[in-house]
């Protein structure tokens, strides 16, 4: 069915509810570049006269994606609560404005309807309220959320710096990014709306606000808006920026949650070691490393690529703030230990104080000047602890001890007259 509205002696017309709500949302460039936006004011002002007419219970019966085409519209759907909506199930979108703010519509109140309302209820009735009024709303109920910073606290508002380009130039979106830190905005989120659907140009954004971030130690968020499945084929098309960090997510939660499956076996830790500090120094350029290993040392019994992974994160941490000074690892083994192979890694500078190091194994511990999302030693710790392993950390002289305890694949030294193969290179 349709929706219409007469303004003086124009009738205006909207096919569908999707085609109504889009005509009534504010003025957007992206809504024009799609060809979804109203046509006019006055044609956006009978879109939302329109709108306001709509019952809410319209949009559980009209949904603006087919239910069998889309996960999402299936799952709104199906987890709806007809018990909460009762209260509000006679209301129209504009009679919905005006309950939401009366006085009596408290936070309570608002919780207890809220798992009745529809993301796209939500959305219509936004379209026929003002700032002000979105905001004494909102205020009612007390959502506080912390990763890089803090929102939510009373007395305390965060602005979203939504830096857009016409055509996703990163130097006038970084020109942008510099015009709104100036002027205070940018701590609830950085995030860029994209014009148009290029790979490049997604990667390119994702890396310009995140290294903007990192090198100035900014602590916000930063994202950029686009279509699933763009960001998808982002990710498909090997965007490693954003691949490595959903990885990193991915693992950390695996390991908080016990869910991490490990393959272990025997694994020789000459080439572990190699592998792990070949790959340390491509993610830390100029890291000197110093590494010597006693002979007749045994295989480890581990995950050979997960300790890689652990190994690779502890020594880029370890070797952050030197510059020019060598790490030095040793290896050996002590067969009157429980666990057997030992690595020392030790540091001429110590990459965190003292009390740094209390915490320094939590996720999202980041030091100042350290890129990352702060996942390294927690990472390696989690990893080496799920090996059966154990990592301590200590003061050593200036700098600080990293020791490493893996358990042995077997319980005695190798023969002699093998140890060439698991000893180090000369």
């Amino acid at each position: 069915m349709g929706y219409h509205h007469t303004a003086g002696h124009r009738r205006y017309r909207f096919d569908d509810l999707r085609t109504l709500l889009a005509a009534a949302s504010p003025a957007r460039s992206g809504d024009a570049l799609a060809g979804i936006a109203a046509a006019s004011e006055a044609e956006r002002m009978a879109a939302r006269f329109a709108l306001a007419e709509v019952p809410l219970s319209r949009f559980l019966d009209e949904a603006l994606v087919p239910y069998e085409a889309d996960e999402i519209t299936r799952l709104i759907v199906d987890t709806h609560d007809a018990a909460a909506f009762a209260e509000i199930a006679h209301l129209t979108v504009g009679d919905f404005r005006e309950w939401l703010l009366r006085h009596e519509t408290d936070g309570e109140t608002l919780a207890r309807v809220a798992p009745g309302i529809t993301p796209e209820m939500a959305a219509a009735v936004s379209k026929l309220m003002r700032n002000q009024e979105l905001i004494l709303v909102a205020a009612r109920r007390r959502v506080v959320t912390r990763f890089r910073n803090t929102l939510g606290l009373p007395g305390r508002m965060a602005v979203r710096l939504q830096p857009n380009h016409p055509t996703d130039d990163p130097r006038g979106v970084a020109a942008a990014i510099l015009d709104g830190l100036l002027y205070g905005c940018g701590d609830a989120v950085v995030g860029i709306n994209q014009a148009g659907d290029s790979l490049v140009a997604i990667t390119d954004l994702l890396r310009l606000t995140d290294t903007l971030r990192e090198r100035f130690e900014i602590p916000t968020q930063t994202c950029v808006l686009t279509h699933v499945t763009h960001t998808l084929r982002a990710i498909e098309a090997g965007a490693g920026h954003l691949q490595g960090t959903l990885g990193e997510l991915t693992e950390m939660a695996a390991l908080a949650e016990g869910r991490l499956k490990l393959e272990p076996g025997r694994v020789a830790l000459a080439s572990l070691l190699a592998e792990s500090i070949h790959r340390a120094r491509q993610r830390r350029p100029g890291l000197v490393v110093d590494l010597t290993s006693e002979p007749g040392i045994p295989p480890a019994f581990a995950d050979r690529r997960r300790l890689v992974d652990a190994l690779t994160s502890l020594f880029a941490f370890a070797g952050q703030r030197l510059e020019g000074e060598a790490m030095t690892i040793r290896a050996s083994y002590e067969a009157a230990h429980e666990l057997g192979i030992r690595i020392d890694i030790n540091t001429p500078k110590r990459p965190m104080s003292e009390v740094e190091a209390g915490i320094a194994r939590r996720p999202f511990h980041r030091l100042s000047g350290q890129p990352g999302l702060g996942l390294d030693l927690a990472r390696a710790d989690g990893i080496i602890r799920l090996s059966n392993g154990r990592l301590d950390l200590q003061a050593f002289g200036e700098g600080m001890r990293f020791t490493i305890f893996l358990p042995a694949a077997a319980p005695r030294r190798v023969d002699p007259a093998t140890a060439d193969r698991y000893a180090s290179p000369a």
